[in-house]
């Protein structure tokens, strides 16, 4: 098991976390909505609930995209 470093969290990260609903756009500030920051492995994740269009949903920062390539016509 993992523990996360308290001392390397970017304090400015954690002040300004996502201000707004990624589904509707209103804002997350709002004291009805949730937004919860925790830690996975090294990484800061936020769950928001906006109460305005009942989303709910992980948000976090993609570092690294792992894809296949596809095959070309030709090849196929």
């Amino acid at each position: 098991m993992r523990y996360f470093n308290q001392a390397s969290i970017d304090t400015n990260e954690i002040r300004n976390p996502i201000k707004f609903c990624p589904c509707c756009g209103e804002s997350l500030r709002d004291p009805k909505s949730l937004l919860n920051v925790f830690t996975e492995g090294e990484e800061l994740v936020y769950f928001c609930w906006c109460r305005h269009c009942t989303w709910r949903g992980e948000i976090k920062a993609i570092t690294r995209v792992l894809a296949p390539e596809l095959a070309s016509e030709r090849e196929a």
